[in-house]
């Protein structure tokens, strides 16, 4: 009976708390991106293809901030702390993961490049697509969903997994180009490279714009506090 009571009390959370729910999805979205990541160090290992793995290699930092965020909350949770004391810490949290955020942005680099110069012909399973589409069309609806809620809500840990998401569904985007020119495709061809090219680059500028003003909100909020 106290089992059953359990799961309606946290079912009722789930709906009505909107932080309790962030934070719930949150790990386990945790699980959903490992998988995604495995994926692509399968797909490297499997096709040969530096892509995938130097891709994989980007979500594994992404996971790590996102984990530091789950646990830096849960952290200053179990503080006794004063309102401006823990704002502070918040803030400075807040700042220190921006920081990380823009860097691993900016190794992004490394991965579009081996994308854009890949000249190999490769031969992914059609699943290989329909996986990869599956999961980008997901996570770019859920992150556009949570990015819009997000602005409504004033905790920065909730904030920077929604930035951490939404950066998730766009590089999600860029594998998924890559895996259907590929197999669907003649290859990297010259047209195709200009159009890896124009959208890689599109999508990298997106990035980095929204790490710069990130970091340049969570600048203001650490001097502000």
């Amino acid at each position: 009976m106290n089992k059953k009571n359990c799961i309606f009390n946290i079912t009722i959370k789930l709906r009505k708390d909107y932080i309790f729910r962030t934070y719930t999805l949150a790990s386990i979205s945790v699980f959903v991106t490992l998988i995604f990541t495995c994926y692509n160090i399968y797909l490297g290992i499997a096709f040969n293809t530096s892509w995938n793995i130097s891709i994989a290699v980007y979500y594994i930092f992404l996971l790590s901030i996102k984990l530091i965020v789950l646990l830096n909350q849960k952290k200053l949770s179990k503080l006794n702390l004063s309102y401006n004391l823990k704002n502070k810490k918040t803030a400075k949290f807040y700042l220190n993961q921006s920081i990380m955020l823009f860097i691993i942005d900016l190794m992004l680099m490394a991965p579009i490049i081996l994308l854009i110069m890949q000249k190999k012909d490769v031969h992914y399973t059609k699943i290989a697509a329909i996986a990869t589409a599956t999961y980008t069309i997901s996570k770019i609806f859920m992150a556009t969903k949570n990015t819009l809620t997000a602005k409504k809500i004033e905790n920065l840990s909730i904030k920077m997994l929604r930035q951490i998401n939404l950066k998730d569904a766009l590089v999600s985007i860029l594998t998924l180009q890559y895996i259907l020119i590929v197999t669907f495709d003649e290859g990297i061809t010259k047209e195709m490279q200009i159009l890896s090219i124009i959208s890689s680059f599109a999508i990298w500028t997106i990035l980095i714009v929204i790490s710069i003003c990130n970091l340049k909100n969570a600048i203001k909020m650490k001097k502000s506090v």
